[in-house]
């Protein structure tokens, strides 16, 4: 909301928050630097997080807008 109305947040403004949180988390807690988030971060964000509320792969590929089954890749700890 803006003045009361409905706002559509552009690219900019949401680059600008998750740098601003980031920064405010610290580049230790997040594990990488705030000058790398993009709006790729908030896409894997995005699919991390309804991965462990346990939706499909289908779900997440069509919500998350995923065209490759990339994010399936299981990436040692």
């Amino acid at each position: 909301m803006r003045n009361g109305k409905p706002h559509l947040i552009t690219y900019e403004e949401m680059i600008k928050f998750h740098k601003g949180v980031a920064t405010g988390l610290g580049e230790i807690k997040m594990g990488f630097v705030q000058s790398k988030i993009g709006t790729h971060s908030m896409q894997v964000t995005f699919a991390t997080n309804i991965f462990n509320q346990g939706y499909s792969d289908a779900v997440i590929m069509a919500e998350g807008r995923c065209e490759s089954s990339a994010f399936l890749k299981v990436y040692p700890s």
